[in-house]
Protein backbone atom coordinates (compact mmCIF):
# COMPACT_ATOMS: atom_id res chain seq x y z
CA UNK A 1 0.00 0.00 0.00
CA UNK A 2 1.10 3.67 -0.73
CA UNK A 3 0.26 5.67 1.84
CA UNK A 4 0.28 8.63 -0.98
CA UNK A 5 -2.02 7.32 -3.18
CA UNK A 6 -4.56 5.00 -0.86
CA UNK A 7 -5.40 5.77 2.72
CA UNK A 8 -4.47 3.52 5.67
CA UNK A 9 -7.31 1.29 6.52
CA UNK A 10 -6.94 2.50 10.46
CA UNK A 11 -9.55 0.39 11.96
CA UNK A 12 -7.92 -3.17 10.70
CA UNK A 13 -6.15 -5.18 12.92
CA UNK A 14 -2.23 -5.21 12.31
CA UNK A 15 -0.03 -7.46 14.01
CA UNK A 16 3.01 -4.99 12.13
CA UNK A 17 3.33 -2.16 10.47
CA UNK A 18 6.20 -1.23 8.17
CA UNK A 19 6.91 2.29 6.42
CA UNK A 20 9.62 2.52 3.91
CA UNK A 21 10.39 6.15 4.46
CA UNK A 22 11.09 8.91 1.72
CA UNK A 23 12.49 12.33 2.97
CA UNK A 24 9.36 14.20 1.91
CA UNK A 25 7.47 11.43 3.74
CA UNK A 26 8.96 11.92 7.00
CA UNK A 27 6.52 13.75 8.52
CA UNK A 28 3.31 11.47 8.08
CA UNK A 29 5.33 7.94 8.22
CA UNK A 30 6.40 9.80 11.71
CA UNK A 31 2.44 10.45 12.47
CA UNK A 32 1.64 6.79 11.24
CA UNK A 33 3.48 5.52 13.64
CA UNK A 34 2.22 7.27 16.71
CA UNK A 35 -1.16 6.33 15.64
CA UNK A 36 -0.08 2.89 15.12
CA UNK A 37 1.46 2.66 18.48
CA UNK A 38 -1.77 4.25 20.06
CA UNK A 39 -3.49 0.45 18.71
CA UNK A 40 -0.60 -1.04 20.45
CA UNK A 41 0.78 -2.32 17.03
CA UNK A 42 4.27 -2.20 16.65
CA UNK A 43 6.25 0.13 13.57
CA UNK A 44 9.34 -0.77 11.61
CA UNK A 45 10.65 1.68 9.58
CA UNK A 46 13.21 1.40 6.55
CA UNK A 47 14.64 3.68 3.49
CA UNK A 48 17.10 6.33 3.04
CA UNK A 49 15.66 8.51 6.08
CA UNK A 50 16.36 5.83 8.83
CA UNK A 51 19.21 4.32 7.26
CA UNK A 52 21.66 7.85 7.77
CA UNK A 53 19.77 8.36 10.72
CA UNK A 54 18.73 5.48 13.42
CA UNK A 55 18.48 7.78 16.66
CA UNK A 56 15.66 9.80 14.83
CA UNK A 57 13.76 6.83 13.45
CA UNK A 58 14.27 5.10 16.86
CA UNK A 59 12.47 7.94 18.56
CA UNK A 60 9.59 6.83 16.25
CA UNK A 61 9.89 3.12 15.62
CA UNK A 62 10.22 0.09 17.56
CA UNK A 63 12.90 -1.42 14.90
CA UNK A 64 14.75 0.01 12.17
CA UNK A 65 16.11 -1.27 9.17
CA UNK A 66 19.47 0.00 8.22
CA UNK A 67 20.00 -0.55 4.10
CA UNK A 68 18.34 -2.63 1.97
CA UNK A 69 16.12 -4.51 3.58
CA UNK A 70 16.14 -7.77 1.44
CA UNK A 71 17.90 -10.25 4.04
CA UNK A 72 16.22 -8.27 7.21
CA UNK A 73 12.87 -9.21 7.07
CA UNK A 74 12.75 -13.03 7.52
CA UNK A 75 14.88 -12.33 10.81
CA UNK A 76 12.75 -9.45 11.82
CA UNK A 77 9.64 -10.82 11.43
CA UNK A 78 10.73 -14.44 13.28
CA UNK A 79 11.42 -11.45 16.02
CA UNK A 80 8.37 -10.07 15.83
CA UNK A 81 6.34 -13.18 16.01
CA UNK A 82 8.25 -13.77 19.09
CA UNK A 83 7.17 -10.54 20.70
CA UNK A 84 11.31 -9.43 20.87
CA UNK A 85 11.96 -7.04 17.81
CA UNK A 86 15.48 -5.48 18.10
CA UNK A 87 16.20 -1.92 17.57
CA UNK A 88 17.34 -2.17 14.69
CA UNK A 89 18.51 -4.54 11.75
CA UNK A 90 21.39 -4.36 10.11
CA UNK A 91 21.65 -5.35 6.64
CA UNK A 92 24.48 -7.36 4.47
CA UNK A 93 25.24 -4.95 1.84
CA UNK A 94 25.73 -8.97 -0.69
CA UNK A 95 23.14 -9.76 -0.55
CA UNK A 96 20.79 -9.03 -3.81
CA UNK A 97 17.88 -6.69 -3.26
CA UNK A 98 15.36 -8.99 -5.89
CA UNK A 99 15.08 -8.07 -9.59
CA UNK A 100 11.37 -8.12 -9.51
CA UNK A 101 9.61 -6.44 -6.29
CA UNK A 102 5.79 -6.94 -5.66
CA UNK A 103 4.60 -4.17 -7.96
CA UNK A 104 1.41 -6.00 -8.17
CA UNK A 105 0.20 -4.93 -4.40
CA UNK A 106 0.28 -1.68 -5.95
CA UNK A 107 -2.60 0.26 -7.33
CA UNK A 108 -1.26 0.79 -10.71
CA UNK A 109 -3.73 3.72 -11.77
CA UNK A 110 -2.30 5.95 -9.02
CA UNK A 111 1.11 6.19 -10.79
CA UNK A 112 2.28 8.22 -13.98
CA UNK A 113 5.59 6.17 -15.44
CA UNK A 114 7.01 9.50 -17.53
CA UNK A 115 10.10 8.43 -20.22
CA UNK A 116 12.90 11.10 -21.48
CA UNK A 117 13.04 9.96 -25.14
CA UNK A 118 16.70 11.31 -25.91
CA UNK A 119 19.61 12.35 -24.53
CA UNK A 120 19.76 15.37 -25.60
CA UNK A 121 16.75 16.05 -22.96
CA UNK A 122 18.65 16.46 -19.22
CA UNK A 123 16.71 16.63 -16.00
CA UNK A 124 16.73 19.79 -14.46
CA UNK A 125 16.56 19.34 -10.80
CA UNK A 126 14.91 16.48 -10.08
CA UNK A 127 11.51 18.11 -10.57
CA UNK A 128 10.45 16.52 -13.59
CA UNK A 129 11.39 19.37 -15.78
CA UNK A 130 13.94 18.98 -18.74
CA UNK A 131 16.21 21.11 -20.79
CA UNK A 132 16.50 20.61 -24.38
CA UNK A 133 20.59 21.40 -24.83
CA UNK A 134 19.64 21.77 -28.87
CA UNK A 135 17.04 23.90 -28.63
CA UNK A 136 17.41 25.62 -25.33
CA UNK A 137 14.06 24.87 -24.54
CA UNK A 138 12.72 24.23 -21.18
CA UNK A 139 9.48 22.26 -20.54
CA UNK A 140 8.31 18.56 -20.05
CA UNK A 141 9.60 16.04 -22.91
CA UNK A 142 6.63 14.73 -23.90
CA UNK A 143 8.60 11.98 -26.33
CA UNK A 144 6.36 12.74 -29.17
Amino acid sequence: MDEQIDDVPWDESFDLAGTTVMTATGPPAYESCRRFHARSIPVVLGGFPPTFNVQEAAEHADATVVGPAGDAWPALLKDAEAGRLQKVYRVNPDVEVPATLPRHLLRKSGYVSVQTCSSRWARVMGMGAYFNQDTDVAGFNSCA
